[in-house]
């Protein structure tokens, strides 16, 4: 079986010559977009190797990127978006690892691929781009203009890789996430039953290309009609104000740090005109309810969802979307419950169903998983595992600690490689974090597991507190608050205080807790 992309939503002329993507002021239709990714594709067809092929995309955000994405999609080929900036080492080994017959980049990066495999050099058509080696120099394709555009001309099988998502994996070596086509349809369908999305939707990216938070963004709101809005970079949280008020944003996906920003005295939401946004994503990370509360107070018409999902399950497994923020729920929200397309077991260490508000793993199946780990057979085996209770199913055991509440809702506890054992006991570090970020004097905290110098393991907690909220015995009134909630060998052995800005963190906005042990062991340096 098989489907074609963009042309769901194009109906006539008229929405051919509507605005599809915007970037730095750029814009480009979805008569361009559909013109200028088949030529995209005809290139790409005369390099790859066999059907299905892999191409990797190595661009900055732009509108080009956007392009490159869907002249490998028209070519029946899976892309591989990766992080422009990325180590040449870590590049080349996915270059291998992948077997991708062709690179995608710019003039600029050509010189650090250093494998031999086909290189389309695309420039901004506007830039004299320097001489490189490459197989083919595509910066004239702008010049070029065919006004014979002919939609569903492009199909694809639904059982063929559509990307390969490179994720950092336990060993330190990189893993690829294949998903199929029809786990991307799916997840489109699902979109388009349960959200408002539409011609007259703006969606601004703000998340990486490079990330699966983009799935979203590249196909959802593209095969809705709508317009998709990249920020390439922002220095300010008013950066992000800035874009939504001028193109008049009606949704966003946010990670957790980002929206902190915004609920901080930093961003002056109060000067821009919003009116226009309706829902706001969030995910990789949970988000703190007093931030949460904070957006809503300066934002009362918008709505949330917080979506919840590994690369693993193509962007959304569970979600949960909410209008108001009850005053008895602290800490975080929960993850709420699976898209219609996915379902979910939670079992304990012996892959029994545990009881409602228990906590066990947390295993997603449905239509909306990978195929496997890129020539990792191993790896796919670890993660991907027959279903216990349905025939012929498999499932993805996602390392995740959940419960279900009597109303059918999942709570996220932490990670099931978030459990050490600390003498003897075994403690869920999230557990520690969520107790105190129920503190009115704490803004974040981050719990991990030392190990001293009789290899025994002790808790250190790293305390970001709010504004002016420093006082005197602090540390032993934070004690004497996780002794009334939890059991004695959960109090943390160590409390350090860093100011926010201190806590390293990685791209997705997470605290990168590898660098903070190194800092917190006088390894690494506060910067």
């Amino acid at each position: 079986m098989k489907y074609n992309y963009l042309d769901s939503t194009i109906k006539d002329k008229m929405a051919l010559d509507k605005v599809a993507v915007i970037c730095n002021e750029k814009k480009i239709t979805y008569r361009e977009l559909d013109m200028y990714s088949m030529k995209m594709s005809k290139i790409v067809d005369a390099m790859i190797k066999k059907t299905n092929d892999t191409v990797i995309i190595l661009l900055n955000k732009s509108i080009e990127a956007v392009i490159a994405i869907y002249g490998a999609i028209f070519s029946e080929c899976a892309y591989i978006p990766l992080d422009y900036n990325l180590p040449e080492e870590r590049l080349l080994y996915i270059i291998e690892n992948s077997g991708a017959s062709v690179v995608i980049t710019d003039s600029n990066a050509v010189d650090r691929i250093k494998k031999d495999i086909n290189i389309i050099c695309i420039d901004e058509y506007n830039k004299s781009a320097k001489k490189c080696e490459a197989d083919v120099h595509w910066d004239g394709i702008y010049k070029e203009y065919d006004d014979n555009v002919f939609f569903g001309s492009h199909r694809n099988r639904l059982d063929d890789v559509a990307y390969i998502i490179y994720t950092s994996g336990s060993t330190g070596v990189p893993k690829g996430v294949m998903i199929p086509q029809k786990s991307i349809m799916t997840f489109v369908r699902d979109m388009e039953k349960n959200m408002h999305y539409c011609e007259d939707t703006v969606y601004l990216n703000v998340s990486p290309l490079y990330f699966d938070a983009s799935v979203l963004d590249l196909f959802c709101i593209l095969n809705m009609g709508g317009t998709l809005v990249l920020l390439n970079n922002f220095l300010f949280p008013n950066d992000i104000l800035k874009v939504m008020e001028k193109y008049r944003v009606t949704d966003t996906l946010l990670v957790s740090s980002i929206l902190k920003l915004l609920a901080s005295k930093l961003a002056k939401i109060e000067k821009y005109d919003l009116s226009s946004l309706k829902t706001i994503w969030y995910g990789g990370e949970g988000c703190p309810i007093d931030v949460l509360r904070e957006i809503k107070r300066k934002l009362p018409n918008i709505s949330f969802i917080h979506g919840y999902g590994p690369t693993e399950s193509t962007h959304t497994a569970l979600w949960y979307k909410f209008d108001e923020i009850p005053c008895e729920i602290v800490g975080y929200m929960p993850i709420g419950k699976v898209l219609p397309s996915v379902y979910a077991y939670v079992l304990d260490e012996n892959g029994k169903q545990v009881l409602p508000s228990n906590k066990g793993e947390l295993y997603v199946g449905g239509e909306q998983l990978m195929i496997g780990y890129c020539n990792d057979d191993a790896k796919t085996r670890e993660h991907l595992i027959d279903d216990p209770f349905v025939l012929n199913k498999i499932i993805y055991r996602t390392g995740d600690i959940v419960s279900v509440d009597d109303n059918g809702l999942y709570w996220y506890h932490g990670r099931n490689d978030d459990m050490v054992k600390c003498g003897g006991n075994l403690v869920y570090l999230s557990e520690i974090e969520h107790c105190l970020l129920e503190h009115s004097l704490i803004k974040d905290a981050i719990a991990m597991a030392v190990a001293d110098n009789l290899y025994n393991n002790k808790i250190v907690v790293a305390i970001v507190l709010h504004l002016d909220n420093k006082q005197d015995n602090l540390e032993q009134t934070l004690r004497q608050y996780i002794a009334q909630r939890l059991p004695s060998y959960m109090i943390p052995s160590i409390f350090m205080f860093f100011d926010e800005n201190d806590i390293p963190r990685t791209q997705t906005g997470k605290a990168d807790k590898k660098k903070l042990s190194l800092i917190i062991n006088g390894e690494g340096v506060i910067k």
